[in-house]
């Protein structure tokens, strides 16, 4: 058997939880299981029941209840009447909270005898015993409210033991994500602030270890009214003065080397000289991750989620660098990618944590760890986070920083609707006079002695997308014998998308992957739409090349808006209507006419061959 008290109550027979019964069964187990060994009057069982009041029949009524518990655990020995009440006849090695003391006493002696080592790996084996507050859910009983309370006291204080045992082991860079949480939780708790201030200090952090100390004392002095005591002010007179004796025990790994200062990353790329338009959305990125904030603040995070190709990249970091003095202690920057490989969090994690002046050695191998270090380093710095071209918002959940005083940036294919709070930017296409001015600055003076009605029909045909303007400029500046009336025979010949490409540029090459990231109906729907002449079409047209029902259809169109692969056109009147962006048009032409039957037939009676 074993009985389980750290957390709420559960029963295991040979590793099968037991089925206990009603909450009152429940609370007569626990009340005869916090005293193991030791019989609890009818009078205590009825009054963890029935509180001041108990009905007449409380007696049978208890008796009844633990006939019950005995049926439950299969065997009636193990409940034992004796006096007036009844004792919980168990062996010590079945209890957790006895394994729990038992292992805590052994970590202690571990210790002592200097096997520090061993003493963490068994103090962190008591710890975790724990699966929540002790007797979770029936401390509305007094006398499990008074264990209950008994058993946290116990556990911090093992805690705040295998915390000292880790820090005598040189772990300062594993303990700071763990203490800056801990200190949230438990601000009352001096020794905990003393470990964290040691930490920092020894991380590297000497000015943050003070303003650990000036935290804590605030928070005494409001919470308690009381100044810190002689340990944590001792602490804090040894850190100020740079005492020697502060140094681990033991020192850290060879392959780590001593704790680096922190440093201010600077990740961010140069702006870019050809950057053109998008005033009004710089405007609004910089209003918002331009201000002061607090670091009770909610995380201001801008997300800009736009076609392939629509310059998201190049949006945010020009943003980013309209807003660097607001972010004086740094800018870290990691392209996820919406690839069917995309770079996973805890590998973007372990990037920022070294970026951060964490040794490698020295970064935690679990992923919540990691996240809850790289929290506590951007703890109230001014840090800017750029996350590029994400694919869902489930890569953001651990990179996101805690602290209002930092800044997201990110871009993505999809709209990250379930972002809540986020200040949400869609690109669109850019302006003829903005696409014209970006197409001169990527070629320089190459166009001076240009057609005027051949650029303009130029960039009518990249479609304002940046990256097709980007595309055909770079062609211009690297072949002299380009000229701009070639580019526009080939952009209105067979096979538009193949002119559209040089170098690590190309319309196609950034559109596949939002393709190959959709589900295979919505796939095949994106080709078959594809293939048709309407400039738009309602839901119903969706639903008739599907053959399926209205409602599926409209999911898979939604699919298709979500990741800008179709745009809604919202009539004066009328039902909603959607359509291509002429280049997405061309992109899914293609790719029906290379995978599927239907569309090869529709195109080849459009005589788009």
């Amino acid at each position: 058997m074993e009985y389980r008290l750290l957390g709420p109550l559960s029963v295991c027979r040979e590793g099968v939880e037991l089925d206990l019964g009603t909450p009152k069964t429940r609370i007569i187990l626990a009340m005869l299981l916090s005293r193991a060994g030791r019989p609890v009057s009818m009078e205590q069982l009825a009054g963890a029941l029935w509180g001041d009041a108990p009905p007449k029949s409380a007696v049978k009524n208890v008796q009844t209840y633990v006939h019950r518990l005995r049926l439950c655990l299969g065997d009636p020995a193990c409940l034992v009447r004796q006096g007036s009440g009844y004792l919980a006849s168990t062996r010590r090695e079945d209890l957790d909270t006895a394994r729990f003391e038992d292992l805590a006493a052994s970590g202690r002696a571990l210790e002592a005898a200097g096997r520090l080592d061993e003493a963490s790996r068994r103090l962190r084996e008591a710890l975790a015993l724990w699966r929540g507050p002790a007797f979770a859910g029936m401390t509305d009983v007094a006398t499990l409210a008074v264990e209950s309370t008994r058993l946290e006291e116990e556990r911090l204080s093992v805690l705040e033991r295998r915390i000292t045992v880790d820090l005598r082991l040189g772990r300062h860079g594993e303990l700071l994500g763990e203490l800056t949480s801990l200190t949230g939780q438990f601000p009352l708790r001096e020794r905990l602030w003393g470990q964290l201030m040691l930490t920092l200090y020894h991380c590297g952090r000497r000015a943050d270890a003070l303003n650990a100390y000036t935290q804590a004392r605030r928070t005494l002095i409001e919470e308690a009214g009381l100044d810190p005591g002689r340990e944590l002010r001792e602490i804090h007179q040894r850190i100020l003065g740079q005492d020697v004796s502060l140094g681990p025990a033991a020192p850290l790994p060879a392959t780590a080397g001593p704790a680096r200062p922190a440093v201010v990353p600077r990740m961010l790329s140069s702006a870019l000289r050809d950057f053109t338009g998008r005033q009004a959305e710089l405007e609004a990125i910089e209003q918002v991750l331009g201000g002061e904030r607090a670091p009770e603040d909610p995380t201001a995070v801008v997300t800009i989620s736009g076609r392939a190709g629509s310059g998201k990249t190049s949006l945010a970091i020009q943003a980013a660098h309209r807003v660097l003095r607001a972010h004086p202690d740094g800018q870290l920057f990691a392209t996820l990618a919406t690839t069917e490989s995309p770079l996973d969090p805890h590998t973007v994690l372990g990037r920022f944590l070294r970026t951060l002046g964490v040794p490698a050695a020295a970064v935690p191998d679990d992923e919540d760890e990691r996240a809850g270090l790289y929290r506590s380093l951007l703890a109230e710095r001014r840090t800017l986070v750029v996350l590029d071209d994400v694919r869902d918002e489930g890569q953001l959940s651990t990179l996101l920083p805690g602290s209002g005083t930092c800044g997201v940036l990110v871009t993505s294919r999809t709209r990250l609707g379930a972002l809540v709070g986020a200040h949400r930017i869609a690109l669109g296409d850019l302006g003829e006079p903005d696409g014209a001015a970006l197409l001169r600055k990527v070629t320089g003076d190459r166009l001076a002695a240009a057609d005027p009605a051949h650029l303009r029909t130029l960039v009518r045909l990249c479609a304002g997308s940046p990256l097709a303007l980007r595309t055909a400029g770079s062609l211009l500046a690297a072949r002299p014998h380009y000229r701009v009336a070639d580019l526009v025979a080939g952009l209105t010949g067979a096979r538009p998308l193949d002119v559209l490409a040089y170098g690590g540029l190309g319309v196609r090459s950034s559109l596949t992957p939002s393709y190959l990231a959709l589900t295979p109906k919505a796939r095949r729907l994106f080709r078959r739409l594809g293939a048709l002449e309407e400039p738009d079409f309602a839901h119903w047209t969706a639903a008739a090349v599907l053959d399926v029902d209205p409602q599926v259809a409209q999911r898979l169109l939604d699919e298709l808006i979500d990741t800008h692969l179709l745009d809604v056109v919202e009539p004066a009147e009328g039902p909603v209507r959607y359509r291509f962006h002429d280049l997405t048009r061309l992109y899914a032409r293609e790719r029906a006419q290379h995978e599927d039957a239907l569309g090869r037939g529709v195109l080849r009676a459009l005589d788009l061959r």
